[in-house]
């Protein structure tokens, strides 16, 4: 028993402790030490500039090493690094600074550290919290209107369902002398509403309103965009004009895990085509095979491009399970040169799935 017990635990020591062994023969001998792996720069006013930090490290291996990259994770941090050959017992440096101009608030921002052939990395990391700067009236509201300034004029829902109505809450600020009163005149599609607060904005203050959006009965899904115009009471440039915009889904119940089993389910085959080079003017087709790999009956409710140039043709709206039907596809390259990319957009009654994308590009050349 005792000896069973002996290989049992061998063979354990190996599965267990082999691996950081191979690891280690395969490190090329190669090793860096740094003496922090995380700056916190703590609280930072965004007025005062970039501030930047510095991490150092040892080579402590047995061999000799080059920084060869480091990628820094978005554009506000700007990384250097020591060049050239760093021998076993060296020191080298990480160097960064980064950049708090427009972006209030905490960050943790990382940094990649490529080393050794591209064979080995190591992330290092920056943080910290920004304190706004004052900024002025035309900082933060940029669009002008007339007397009224905005911050944007693209009323933005993003993605909704169709289940019921939502709100959004914009600021106004009005920057004339004087009051400015809102006209009860709007101009919106039905499923717009609009509400004032307060109706009459005292000078030099701030006003908000209040956008509701009502999907409801809206049988169009995907990208859909309104102009929703308002009035003051100026004398001049009285008209404000905004752009509503939302990405309609239809709404789903939540289902059970038995029900969602059983839901169809819709698949594309090959969901993106390349029609490569393209004559200038002319119009391409491809077929795409769509299969519906639920238990249930699946409707296709329509197919949307993302520009005119571009037609989806639909087969069969209705499928039953492991049923095929064909989307036909045209690009017309009327007007258009170089590389080109268009999608087209399924929407469904596939619960998990209710909107799919299909992409088509190509290079458009003249004859």
């Amino acid at each position: 028993m005792n000896r069973i017990q002996n290989i049992i635990a061998l063979l354990f020591f190996i599965l267990i402790f082999y691996p950081a062994f191979l690891g280690h023969s395969q490190d090329s001998g190669t090793s860096l030490q740094f003496d922090k792996t995380t700056h916190d720069f703590g609280t930072i006013q965004e007025e005062n500039g970039s501030v930047a930090c510095t991490f150092k490290f040892v080579n402590n291996g047995t061999s000799d090493l080059t920084i060869l990259e480091v990628l820094a994770e978005c554009g506000c941090t700007t990384p250097d690094w020591i060049q050239g050959v760093i021998q076993p017992g060296e020191e080298g440096f990480i160097k960064t600074e980064y950049d708090p101009a427009n972006r209030p608030g905490p960050f943790n921002k990382s940094l990649t550290v490529i080393y050794n052939n591209y064979k080995q990395e190591i992330d290092l990391y920056i943080t910290g919290n920004v304190i706004s700067r004052p900024r002025s009236i035309e900082e933060e509201y940029p669009i002008e209107m007339g007397g009224i300034r905005v911050k944007h004029s693209n009323i933005n829902f993003r993605r909704i369902t169709n289940e019921k109505p939502v709100k959004q809450t914009i600021l106004v600020y009005n920057d004339m002398n004087k009051r400015a009163s809102w006209d009860n005149d709007i101009k919106a599609p039905d499923n717009i509403s609009v509400k004032f607060i307060p109706e009459s904005i005292p000078a030099k203050s701030v006003g908000t309103i209040e956008i509701t959006y009502d999907p409801r009965g809206i049988e169009l899904l995907g990208y859909k965009g309104d102009k929703l115009v308002v009035w003051t009471n100026e004398w001049f440039d009285s008209k404000k004009i905004f752009r509503v915009i939302a990405f309609l889904e239809e709404y789903f119940p939540p289902l059970s895990a038995e029900e969602l089993a059983k839901a169809p389910k819709l698949k594309i085959e090959n969901p993106v085509h390349n029609f490569g080079k393209i004559v200038y003017g002319t119009s391409v087709l491809h077929d795409f095979v769509i299969t519906n790999t639920g238990q249930e009956n699946l409707n296709i409710r329509m197919a949307r491009a993302s520009c005119g140039c571009t037609t989806p043709e639909l087969q069969k709206n209705n499928l039953m399970p492991g049923e095929s039907t064909l989307i036909k596809v045209t690009l017309n390259t009327e007007g258009k040169e170089g590389n080109q990319k268009e999608t087209i957009l399924v929407f469904s009654n596939d619960p998990l799935n209710p909107t799919r994308k299909m992409t088509i590009k190509g290079h458009v050349e003249s004859d």
